[in-house]
């Protein structure tokens, strides 16, 4: 729905190029599909697990053609209309298997199929487009592993260095200058990494000669703190340091340089210093041109959290505690199986195109049509009636056939002429034949069921043949 009255996702063709079929063709082929996966989906019972799969369809196709777009605002809207797509098209077949079974899950995997296709014909979305958003989206999957390690590497480094430099267990003077080294290296690194320059009004060769300072005079800070690090480190593991640490005055300075009230602050420094370096560096990078490699997996994370969000933050406000925490992570990590499930299908996409078993030319097409032939395998499944099961099949055919037609129409004339009638004639008569096949094949159905051979397999051979001869006229038209 947001591709028919929504702004228009592709670039018109010129005159011979291969652009998206014409507006009227799809137009039919779209309240085709519609009406026919409504049909199965209410006959079957099945009506709001095809629906939210449709609707996930949608939001994929169109979150893959807007990935394929320069501008930010363009790849945030993709990637919000992309992973979340994903999430609700497992949604609604995961809803369909479970209630109907392999039936349902053909049925929920058809409509999946026949909207994705159909919405990425509108969207006009080719294989490289497709490319692109695939690895935009395995970027999005993989990017909350990689920051998850690295915090975990950032939080145990800050966890051991609060242990043994914060809040040691006796006063200690090597903890004391290992901070004091820390600490400075972080200012130091963050003072580098910062636009000065932008921020202050000094002169470029003043600020580089002020940073040459700065560098060398940390450089000999850090290394004569690392340096009593490690000797009087040495010097207290060995016990050397026990009579001299009980003496009145250094005692009463050790204590006073062991509490948490000095070292808190040098401790908060430095943390506060890696944290400004590391944005500092990602703003530099993101401000540099190229921010995609930055920016589009950043976004897929926060699209694949976007919909689930207020489940983990319900879970940690209802439950405190480890309890919260370790439902919130169970969440997480799901969400995370489902992002990598639904990659991996959505990579079967580009995957067919490359070798052959889908057109590149009309890849979306091909889709939709098989995806309502799968639908109408489902609904047979499900033993729906079989003028739904029929209308699935010559749907199928009269997508592909309306589709060609506006196809072709497309790359022969481009988008300017007025060629409206013409497809509207073509595609009220793809669709009375197909009206008329499905009458055909539900007459001949009756027909075998009354007076035709007996038994099972004899008799659906027979009505699959007789089927297959008269939906053949839609494939003519």
């Amino acid at each position: 729905m947001i591709l028919l009255i929504g702004p228009r996702l592709d670039r018109p063709s010129a005159i011979g190029d291969e652009g998206r079929a014409r507006a009227a063709s799809l137009g039919v082929a779209a309240v085709v599909t519609v009406v026919v996966t409504l049909a199965a989906g209410l006959t079957s019972g099945l009506l709001d697990a095809v629906q939210l799969a449709g609707l996930g369809g949608g939001l994929v196709a169109a979150g893959t053609a807007l990935l394929d777009r320069e501008s930010l605002d363009g790849l945030a809207v993709g990637h919000f209309c992309f992973m979340p797509g994903g999430l609700l098209c497992l949604g609604g077949v995961a809803a369909a298997t479970l209630v109907g079974g392999p039936g349902g899950f053909l049925l929920a995997l058809g409509s999946t199929l026949a909207a994705l296709g159909l919405a990425s014909a509108w969207a006009n979305v080719t294989h490289d487009t497709t490319v692109r958003a695939m690895k935009q989206g395995w970027a999005g999957v993989f990017l909350p592993f990689v920051a998850g390690v690295v915090l975990s590497i950032v939080a145990a480094f800050a966890l051991l260095l609060w242990e043994f430099g914060v809040a040691p267990g006796v006063p200690s003077l090597s903890t004391l200058l290992f901070l004091l080294a820390f600490t400075a290296s972080a200012v130091c690194l963050s003072l580098m990494r910062l636009p000065l320059a932008h921020l202050l009004a000094v002169p470029r060769e003043e600020l580089a000669q002020r940073r040459a300072q700065w560098r060398d005079t940390a450089r000999v800070f850090v290394a004569a703190c690392l340096a009593g690090w490690f000797l009087v480190g040495v010097l207290e593991l060995v016990g050397a340091t026990t009579g001299l640490y009980r003496t009145p005055g250094l005692a009463l300075l050790l204590g006073v340089l062991s509490t948490v009230w000095v070292r808190l602050p040098a401790f908060l420094v430095g943390v506060g210093a890696v944290l400004v370096a590391l944005l500092a560096a990602l703003a530099r990078r993101a401000t540099a041109g190229n921010a995609d490699w930055l920016a589009g997996p950043a976004l897929g994370m926060l699209a694949l959290f976007a919909i689930p969000f207020p489940i983990l933050v319900l879970l940690l406000s209802g439950r405190g505690g480890a309890a919260g925490l370790a439902g919130a992570a169970f969440v997480a990590a799901l969400i995370l199986v489902a992002g990598m499930l639904f990659m991996l299908c959505y990579s079967a996409g580009p995957l067919a195109v490359q070798v052959g078993v889908l057109p590149d030319r009309a890849g979306s097409l091909s889709l939709a049509s098989a995806g309502l032939l799968v639908a109408g395998i489902g609904a047979a499944a499900l033993r729906v009636p079989g003028p739904v099961v029929f209308a699935c099949v010559a749907g199928s055919m009269v997508v592909w056939d309306v589709g060609e037609f506006g196809l072709g129409l497309t790359v022969e004339l481009g988008h300017r002429p007025d060629t409206r009638r013409l497809e509207l004639l073509h595609g009220v008569a793809a669709v009375g034949l197909a009206v008329g096949a499905v009458v055909l094949a539900t007459g001949l159905a009756v027909l075998f069921g009354r007076v035709g051979p007996q038994g099972p397999v004899l008799s659906a051979v027979v009505l699959a043949v007789a089927g297959v001869l008269a939906l053949l006229g839609p494939i003519r038209g």
